[in-house]
């Protein structure tokens, strides 16, 4: 349960009185002295609390702007603050600049003049001064109020004077002051910053003031419904100790349920809490307490990954983008070396292995008898049942195949063969490191339409290679006793044998097969060589400027699928957590 009260608290006053005990070495100069006498609440660089009420006093670093109409008119002069030794409360002010003075005069001479002084307050007059609450404010660290004095707007009551030398200044504010006191109900949480947001009046605003008025008014030419108050230092916020904020506000109203509170934890959750119905008034500061759940923040601005795409050709980039806050991203692209996986045992690297064969094709009128296929499941038992059983993977579009099937006789030798090209095929191992090829021999029935007959097919010179670590050695390589033919059932039906000579195999069926027909060209288990590595790494990613960047794009050389992996930290309540992201990524 959140515990949440307003008290309401005018600004101290100060010491009443003459003005006195000015340093006499100051060299004043000629014409009207300006003074303040401490007769009104007033809100100043050094400001300090005890209880609910506020020390506010002038400093040497303070300075106001000054308007006079009359016999000594002038616009927008800056004067020094010189505070009493003996009262801070009271002080003298003196030009900042020669010549920008008023002079003495025996005459009626208004005066006007706001604190803190703005050389871009504007010459349109003291009828038209700018102001600014801003909306995004900063408090050094927890229970500092230095930074009040940065945003607290104060305007001086109209002084009219005849023949007069000494002019009293009376300030006040015309913002308000928001004390937050938050504890935590249990635990502990470290705060990056606090957010006030509300659906009433506006919290900033940019506008003027008129100081030619007696009220505290301003004309807001346009403003914000939510003031942010970062940190310099994160705040721990426990439960044993209250922990104090300051915010600077416009005065405004908030009905019950439209203001609400937002506690900003270092990892970016968020704990919002509604606040009672406010209103807030010109010079006034409000005190609240609020204990905090930590059970009650929930996790804004989540780290995330997107992906362009998860499929790509060989060459071609992925771009990952990212939304959301992280301390640091590590990269792991899925390819040997940098396999999550094996962040920690390092895994093996596999050989490179490539393929190559010869094909030709002889009569009838199908195009594409042909196809090769691996498989990680096939038994090895040499049935068509069993390879029928088992989980096959085309990778035919890897190779070159003959599609001319105009000879009508059998090749004298190979001379003739089509040459397949070397395709790669390191991606078709699996468990062990093994896998099974097998070139598939189909044709159609016979459609008399298509006139499309058989073709018979010729596979040979089937090589298979292997390089690892810089040595290249031959897997297999193809010869009359080291293949498997296998002919369909449908195949069988028409007594006609594959045969296999020391030049190559031939597959061929029954002119005009009434049905389909399959036979298979199985070769040997093959297994691939492997090297232990050390434990992979991954890429931490950053910008130029050591930080997360908002995106990063990656070029897959080789074909294959990967398992691509982001990496994340980030400071939780609870402490450092890490995640991860995770994509399949498929290249072609």
């Amino acid at each position: 349960m959140k515990d949440i009260k307003y008290i309401l608290v005018l600004l101290l006053p100060l010491a009443t009185g003459c003005f006195k005990n000015i340093d006499e070495t100051v060299d004043m100069p000629a014409g009207v002295r300006f003074v303040s006498n401490g007769d009104m609440p007033l809100a100043k660089v050094a400001v300090t609390a005890s209880g609910s009420n506020y020390s506010l006093e002038w400093t040497s670093s303070d300075q106001v702007g000054i308007y006079g109409k009359g016999d000594v008119s002038g616009g927008n002069y800056a004067y020094n603050a010189i505070p009493d030794d003996g009262d801070a409360a009271k002080c003298s002010f003196v030009p900042a600049e020669k010549g920008r003075v008023f002079p003495y005069s025996d005459k009626a001479a208004s005066y006007y003049a706001y604190r803190p002084f703005s050389a871009n307050a504007g010459d349109a007059g003291p009828e038209s001064v700018i102001i600014t609450v801003p909306s995004v404010q900063n408090q050094n660290a927890v229970n500092d109020m230095s930074h009040i004095s940065d945003y607290y707007f104060m305007k001086a009551a109209p002084v009219t004077v005849t023949g007069e030398d000494v002019v009293n200044l009376s300030f006040k504010g015309i913002v308000s002051i928001v004390e937050l006191q938050l504890k935590m109900i249990s635990g502990t949480v470290s705060v990056s910053g606090l957010r006030l947001v509300s659906e009433g009046d506006d919290l900033a605003v940019d506008g003027t003031v008129d100081l030619t008025s007696s009220g505290d008014g301003i004309s807001k030419v346009k403003g914000a419904k939510e003031v942010d108050l970062t940190l310099g230092t994160a705040a721990s916020v426990t439960a044993s100790a209250v922990r104090k904020f300051y915010f600077v506000v416009a005065p405004g109203s908030h009905p019950e349920g439209k203001l609400k509170l937002e506690v900003i934890a270092t990892d970016n959750s968020v704990n919002t809490i509604t606040l009672p119905a406010v209103k807030f008034e010109p010079n006034h500061n409000y005190v609240q307490s609020v204990m905090v759940d930590i059970n009650e923040f929930v996790v804004s601005d989540h780290f995330a990954v997107n992906a362009s795409s998860t499929k790509v050709g060989a060459g071609s980039s992925v771009e990952f983008t990212f939304t959301g806050n992280a301390d640091e991203v590590v990269f792991w692209s899925g390819e040997e070396g940098h396999d999550y996986e094996n962040r920690n045992n390092g895994g093996s690297i596999g050989a490179d292995v490539t393929m190559s064969f010869l094909t030709y094709l002889q009569a009838g009128a199908q195009s594409a008898p042909l196809s090769l296929k691996s498989s990680t499941d096939f038994t090895g038992e040499a049935t068509e049942a069993a390879i029928l059983a088992a989980t096959w993977k085309d990778i035919s579009d890897r190779f070159t195949f003959c599609t001319d099937y105009s000879p009508q006789v059998s090749p004298a030798n190979t001379d003739s063969f089509t040459p397949s090209g070397t395709g790669n095929v390191s991606d078709i191992f699996g468990e062990g490191n093994k896998a099974y090829l097998c070139f598939f021999y189909h044709v159609d029935a016979f459609d008399s339409g298509l006139n499309n007959g058989r073709t018979q097919a010729y596979v040979s010179g089937v090589n298979i290679t292997s390089t690892l670590d810089g040595s290249t050695g031959v897997l297999y390589s193809q010869t009359q006793d080291n293949v498997t033919v296998i002919p369909g059932v449908s195949y069988d039906e028409d007594k006609t044998k594959p045969s296999i000579s020391a030049s190559y195999v031939r597959f061929t069926s029954t002119f005009k097969p009434t049905d389909v027909r399959n036979a298979y060209l199985l070769l040997p288990e093959i297994e691939r060589a492997t090297m232990s590595l050390s434990p992979d790494s991954g890429v931490a990613l950053t910008d130029t400027e050591g930080k997360v960047p908002s995106g990063w794009s990656y070029t897959f050389a080789a074909p294959g699928t990967y398992h691509v992996v982001f990496v994340y930290k980030y400071t939780s309540v609870s402490g450092v957590k890490e995640e991860i992201s995770e994509f399949t990524i498929e290249v072609v």
